[in-house]
């Protein structure tokens, strides 16, 4: 930053690094919280019914369902990132880390307009739908016997 003789120079506040402790204490535990997959479910069928060919597409009940798809994914992908911590570092899957950064970077980003490119909302919306029913198949997954086994073998 430059500073002119003369001039004074803003003072900003410190940045603040949170510990290991904080940053665990603000995700939520994939076991602390109920979650309901019926609504989820319905949300995604009904994003993956819709279809661009040969009917004129409803731009209000696609913008209903990126909102709605939106909410969802954004309750879900902490609960993934949460049960990818929980895993031991060496058994961590490294496209699996990537992929829930996408979806954080995705979820920063605001839907197409529904309204002004219609086709475009409608790919989103499809795209957001998949990625959903990953999201939620990866939350809901049950540590099978292998897992249960593998993991006692290695402490």
């Amino acid at each position: 930053m430059l500073v002119f003789p003369g001039t004074a120079v803003a003072s900003l506040p410190p940045l603040a690094h949170p510990t290991a402790r904080e940053r665990a204490r603000s995700h939520p535990e994939p076991s602390d919280v109920q979650l309901d997959a019926a609504p989820i479910n319905a949300c995604i069928d009904a994003a993956l019914a819709e279809s661009a060919v040969g009917a004129r597409l409803d731009t209000r009940a696609l913008a209903d369902l990126a909102q709605e798809l939106t909410g969802h994914l954004a309750r879900l992908l902490p609960l993934a990132s949460a049960r990818y911590r929980a895993t031991s570092a060496r058994d961590r899957d490294p496209v699996l880390g990537h992929w829930i950064g996408y979806l954080q970077r995705r979820l920063a980003v605001e839907p197409p307009d529904a309204h002004a490119n219609p086709a475009s909302a409608l790919a989103w919306v499809q795209e957001s739908a998949r990625y959903a029913r990953q999201t939620l198949t990866l939350v809901l997954a049950e540590e099978t016997a292998e897992q249960r086994h593998a993991g006692v073998t290695r402490r």
